[in-house]
């Protein structure tokens, strides 16, 4: 019996293969197998956030200290504690002097909370003798607290420091101005601020004369 009678086809019935080639063909453009779709791949993002904006946003001493403070938050921006002794002694006008006007509220916020609990559980009658039982312990209760967020103000001033930066950069690139634009405003949007400083020591000191005065609330 010959092969045409067995069904099997005979090499000259064979379809045609555009490879040249019996047998199966392979894909003209095989998909590698180990390649992922678009949407299963993580996209690369440019961020707008360099070393040379953030020196635009510090100034001058971002080159003598805070390059060395800020650096390793490019990496990792989630909070981690590190020390900065300007905010730790200068508490709380630092946040003021660094333009972290929220950070600054939220710590005075905080810290008159702290002060009103405190008073809560005290004889304000006897806080009027100071060698009183009640006055001493008022005074190293409010120390405490006072070195409490001192602590806390140059634990987490870096950090709340290269937010700020980091949000300002990010402000800029949504303007899409030429880059010496953006540095030029980061310069403006940064940098320290005396003015907000003496304002805020100026409006304190009203504050405290008038409450001084007699029949003052």
């Amino acid at each position: 019996m010959s092969t045409h009678d067995s069904g099997t086809p005979s090499p000259d019935r064979l379809p045609p293969d555009s490879s040249g080639s019996s047998g199966n063909s392979a894909p003209q453009n095989p998909v590698p197998h180990n390649e992922l779709p678009r949407w299963a791949t993580k996209q690369s993002t440019t961020t707008p956030f360099s070393e040379a904006r953030m020196a635009a946003y510090i100034g001058p001493r971002w080159e003598t200290k805070y390059r060395r403070k800020l650096t390793p938050f490019f990496a990792d921006p989630s909070f981690t504690a590190s020390w900065n002794w300007s905010a730790a002694l200068g508490y709380p006008f630092w946040f003021l002097y660094r333009k972290l006007y929220m950070t600054f509220a939220m710590f005075l916020a905080l810290s008159m909370v702290a002060l009103v609990v405190l008073m809560g559980d005290v004889d304000k009658t006897a806080l009027l003798n100071p060698e009183s039982a009640e006055a001493k312990h008022f005074s190293l209760m409010t120390m405490a607290i006072g070195l409490s967020f001192t602590i806390a103000a140059g634990g987490t001033a870096n950090w709340f420091l290269f937010r700020r930066a980091r949000a300002a950069s990010y402000v800029v690139m949504m303007q899409k101005v030429p880059e010496d634009v953006a540095i030029s405003r980061l310069q403006r949007l940064g940098g320290v601020s005396f003015r907000a400083v003496v304002i805020f020591c100026a409006v304190s000191l009203v504050m405290a004369m008038l409450f001084s005065k007699p029949g003052a609330p």
